[in-house]
């Protein structure tokens, strides 16, 4: 994976090195929006900008490429008040990095690159897709002592993605527990809601996904995609409920 970083501090740009290291990835650091604008936009996986640069500042930058390039675009900042509500309205971010909190930095580059490895083992079973998309709701849904489960039986459609929003919004849920219903012929084209549902927990619901399976072939799957960075795996439903429990 590539990652291209705009930061014209230089004393930030060693601790994000250094945080970067043996990490596996291939880093690009740029001291200013023209020093980036002279690289090759179509390598980039994930583009990272501090809101203030020199000459320029991050979301014009990142707003001005967004049309250019399939990378997810972060803005990154040491003072999260440096974000304002167009930053959070604008659909052409990804996220938000707080700079002082090196684990919020890994963590952006480590969902997309989970994203990667999804996308990857997707076109693997391209040929079995069709069809999977559920015409339906295609989930379960369950509240039960503050703690939240969905079953998912098919992939979901935007329309369920959005009654799944709302309901989860009435019920004021923060935490979830996501599991698969049904085995399925084509595990890695589920894997896109796994994400789907962990940046909506942790960003928008400022909660925690959790997933369960007792299927060796799927942990065996998202372990491979990296997911396991980002939330933890149970194979047993009553434990993921304590771990959401106490950790609420």
């Amino acid at each position: 994976m590539n990652i291209a970083i705009i930061e014209n501090n230089q004393k930030d740009i060693e601790i994000l090195k250094h945080a970067l290291e043996n990490k596996g990835w291939d880093f690009w650091f740029f001291n200013s929006a023209k020093e980036f604008g002279e690289s090759d936009l179509s390598k980039f996986n994930i583009i990272i900008s501090d809101v203030l640069l020199s000459e320029s500042n991050g979301r014009i930058l990142l707003s001005s490429i967004s049309d250019k390039t399939s990378a997810d675009l972060y803005l990154m900042a040491s003072d999260l008040k440096l974000f304002n509500d167009s930053d959070v309205s604008n659909n052409c971010i990804s996220g938000f990095i707080d700079k002082c909190n090196l684990e919020s930095f890994i963590k952006a580059i480590e969902y997309t690159d989970s994203k990667l490895r999804i996308k990857k083992n997707i076109e693997k079973e391209r040929t079995v897709v069709e069809g999977l998309i559920s015409k339906t709701n295609g989930y379960a849904l369950d509240c039960k002592d503050g703690v939240t489960t969905i079953g998912l039986y098919s992939i979901m459609s935007d329309n369920s993605k959005s009654l799944i929003e709302k309901r989860i919004e009435e019920l004021g849920c923060k935490n979830v527990i996501v599991y698969f219903a049904n085995s399925t012929p084509a595990l890695s084209v589920y894997l896109p809601m796994l994400t789907y549902f962990y940046k909506f927990f942790n960003n928008k619901r400022n909660g925690n996904m959790v997933f369960c399976s007792n299927d060796p072939n799927t942990t065996r799957l998202i372990d491979e995609c990296g997911l396991t960075r980002l939330f933890p795996i149970f194979d047993n439903i009553e434990k993921a409920r304590e771990w959401v429990k106490s950790n609420s």
